[in-house]
């Protein structure tokens, strides 16, 4: 693999990562906007997402945005909000292909970097230098149906639920997709505002991945970004603590077939690829205790498995559960994080374990997509680290590194959606 990797800083808060490969038949651009997970301003921030992605300045209709699209080829433009840890983090994406395969010879990664400079700085606004009452008002209906539909599927509902619960007090606690109270309170001032903030405020984090050197496009993001004058606001990220130790237990009913089970657990543990390996055999994938014991050997879920977040330094356990089956599962999930305590593991266990995240590492140089997927995360780090070195950390994290970070969890939250009614 000869790919090129370069990162450099543009501005205060402005990083560019520039992979020059050959390997693709596509280039790949984007931008990261990370801001502070705050109450007042998610929604605005939401709705914004959604302006940026179907209008501009140069594209007041979004069939003409849809037009210029299909004349580059028909590339792919899209546009993401997501959480992580306390932070709200803004995508925007286009994917061209290469101009090698262009019919005519024509500079197809350039007029997609002109796109993209354009949609983000260049917005379509009123005579007042607002955005545009019916645009926002297309983005509150579609904002109201995300969060529709987020409350009626259950996993997400759950999943929405225990954050609330668990991150309660943290930015951890609000969903990327906004809160349902306060989308009619947006107007042309906050969105507008929240604008002006993202480009001025916010850490932002450049990824172009394609055969183009892409020499200048350090300075067209510059030059975009002065323009605005930056005065970045500091990512707050909070690490989740419970000073009381008590051990919060929520349960919810609701009229459903398969309940839900949620188990959050603080883990203070600053040894980051040892929690991450330590994860893995409790209960990341098909060789983990969980899946094997919970799931399979005991059938008391659907489907269990966990997370780990270094950032919030906890570990969430979701699955699905016969909802009489709440208190042996809960029971069950906890007996396997004691073994895992204990060390009653395998040394085949810890090496399934490092091999499925070498191999998910791995794939993570397979495309222009997983490849920004990849340092795209690194947007609230001041380290970044390559797909090689990761794996590196990964493959010298011992036995007693595992033992020692597995220790850290303890058990903080119990939340519970359940079929039936609640009938104490």
């Amino acid at each position: 693999m000869n790919d090129v990797i370069k990162i450099e800083t543009l501005l205060e808060g402005v990083r560019m990562m520039r992979c020059k490969t050959s390997r693709f038949k596509n280039t790949s651009i984007s931008v990261r906007f990370a801001l502070n997970l705050e109450e007042e301003t998610l929604n605005s921030y939401v709705a914004l997402c959604g302006l940026l992605r179907y209008t501009s300045a140069a594209y007041k209709e979004n069939v003409e945005l849809e037009k210029k699209l299909a004349s580059l080829y028909g590339a792919n433009f899209s546009a993401s909000s997501l959480k992580r840890a306390d932070a709200l983090i803004l995508k925007f994406n286009i994917d061209v292909i290469a101009d090698k395969f262009a019919l005519n010879g024509e500079d197809i990664s350039s007029s997609a970097l002109s796109f993209l400079l354009d949609t983000v700085f260049e917005p379509d606004l009123d005579e007042n230098g607002l955005f545009k009452e019916k645009n926002i008002n297309r983005e509150k209906r579609l904002m109201l149906e995300a969060i529709e539909a987020d409350n009626s599927d259950k996993m997400v509902y759950s999943a929405k639920r225990f954050d609330e619960i668990f991150y309660q007090g943290e930015g951890a606690a609000l969903s990327s997709n906004g809160f349902k109270e306060g989308v009619e309170e947006l107007t042309p001032e906050k969105v507008t505002d929240a604008w002006k903030r993202l480009i001025s405020g916010a850490e932002v984090f450049i990824c172009i991945i394609g055969e183009n050197d892409f020499s200048s496009a350090g300075a067209s993001f510059k030059e975009r970004f002065a323009s605005f004058g930056r005065n970045p606001e500091k990512i707050i990220i909070k690490k989740h603590e419970n000073p009381s130790g008590e051990i919060k237990r929520v349960d919810e009913f609701q009229p459903l077939s398969q309940g839900k089970l949620v188990l959050g657990f603080n883990a203070d543990c600053e040894d980051k690829y040892a929690a991450i390996l330590m994860n893995a055999v409790f209960g990341s994938g098909v060789n983990s205790k969980l899946f094997k014991n919970v799931r399979e050997k005991l059938s008391l879920c659907y489907y269990c498995s966990s997370s780990f977040s270094y950032l919030k330094r906890a570990v969430t356990v979701k699955s699905g559960i016969e909802s009489s089956n709440k208190e042996k599962a809960i029971c069950a999930i906890n007996e396997q994080l004691e073994q895992v305590k204990k060390g009653d593991f395998s040394d085949e266990d810890l090496a399934l374990a490092k091999l499925m995240i070498d191999e998910v590492y791995a794939s993570s140089n397979d495309s222009p997509s997983s490849i920004d997927t990849w340092y795209g995360s690194f947007i609230l780090d001041d380290e970044i680290y390559s797909v090689e070195k990761a794996r590196e950390l990964i493959s010298e994290v011992d036995r007693s590194r595992v033992l020692s970070a597995a220790n850290c969890l303890k058990l903080d939250t119990v939340y519970a959606l359940l079929g039936g009614e609640n009938n104490d």
